[in-house]
């Protein structure tokens, strides 16, 4: 503040640092090449709504962490900003333990799918560690029905996870955003736009 106690820095421009990330290899897709990075890259920070709304505190970071367990190491006391169908995976027990060793043991499929959930759990409590939060945006699936955060954490198959869990991952309410597009599905609008 100045010396009659206005503030010398425009309020409207200081918001928290704003990071997008670009996954270079991805557990479920193809790796993405640099030509690809850098044009999301150039996307990205080009994107008119950031001027719109302000945003200039903005960078882009590139990984090479497919997994979310890996992303809360680089990125400790971080808001993860997730559309409901990432959040989906990232609460696969697919994606934890080491599956082809526990093929490799006596344990049957139950035994090892047990076993990842248990993993699954564990890795969700080494994250909640390094205090992060999942905010998630609810997503139209390909039925029609809007799936949401609380949707997905109220399912049979994710009742093995504890409550206090649970409370990594924050609700965005319908009412205050929705866009059922993913990022995949925009990038191939933007394409098939930019070819016509």
């Amino acid at each position: 503040k100045d010396n009659n106690g206005s503030s010398s820095i425009d309020e409207q421009q200081i918001h928290p640092p704003l990071v997008f990330e670009i996954a270079a290899v991805n557990a479920d897709k193809a790796d993405i090449d640099l030509t690809e990075i850098l044009l999301r890259t150039r996307k990205i920070l080009s994107n008119p709504l950031l001027k719109d709304y302000g945003l200039s505190n903005v960078a882009v970071c590139i990984t090479s962490f497919p997994l979310f367990v890996q992303k809360t190491e680089l990125f400790p006391a971080c808001n993860f900003i997730m559309g409901s169908d990432t959040m989906i995976r990232l609460l696969n027990p697919q994606y934890y333990g080491d599956k082809n060793a526990l093929q490799k043991t006596k344990l049957s499929e139950d035994q090892i799918i047990s076993s990842q959930k248990y993993s699954l759990i564990a890795a969700l409590a080494s994250m909640q560690c390094y205090g992060i939060k999942f905010i998630v945006g609810g997503r139209r699936e390909k039925d029609g029905k809007f799936l949401s955060c609380n949707t997905i954490l109220d399912q049979e198959s994710f009742q093995v996870i504890p409550p206090s869990l649970k409370e990594l991952f924050v609700e965005i309410k319908e009412s205050d955003f929705r866009v059922d597009l993913s990022s995949s599905e925009i990038r191939k609008k933007e394409n098939t736009e930019s070819t016509t």
